[in-house]
C-alpha cells in the first residue's frame, strides 16, 4: 500500500507531475460506483460467507440457508443483491 506524505502539507506547493500522474489513471465516475457497490455488497458478512461457499461449490437456496443458519427467504434477498452486481448467476434445476 502506497503511504501519503503527511496527514497535512508543509510546503504548500503542488506538486503538479504527482497530480498529472494520478489523472492519467483514474478510473471513470461509472468504475468508482461499480467498485464502491462491490465493496458494499463483499461488505456484509452473510453476503461474503454466500460469496466463499459458492466459491468451493454449487449450492441451491436451501443449502445456503442452512449453512448460513437463516431463513430461504432471507438468502434469495441477498443472492438477488449480488445477481444484481453480476457476482453469482443462477440456473433453474428440476
Amino acid at each position: 500500500m502506497k503511504k501519503i506524505l503527511d496527514d497535512r502539507c508543509q510546503c504548500r506547493c503542488i506538486h503538479q507531475d504527482r497530480v498529472d500522474l494520478a489523472l492519467e489513471s483514474a478510473l471513470s465516475a461509472d468504475e468508482i460506483t461499480a467498485m464502491a457497490q462491490l465493496f458494499k455488497a463483499m461488505a456484509d458478512p452473510n453476503r461474503l460467507r454466500i460469496l466463499w461457499a459458492l466459491e468451493q461449490e454449487e449450492m441451491c437456496v436451501c443449502d445456503l440457508a442452512r449453512f448460513l443458519g437463516v431463513s430461504e427467504s432471507a438468502v434469495s434477498h441477498q443472492l438477488r443483491l449480488l445477481r444484481q452486481l453480476h457476482l453469482v448467476s443462477n440456473r433453474r434445476d428440476g
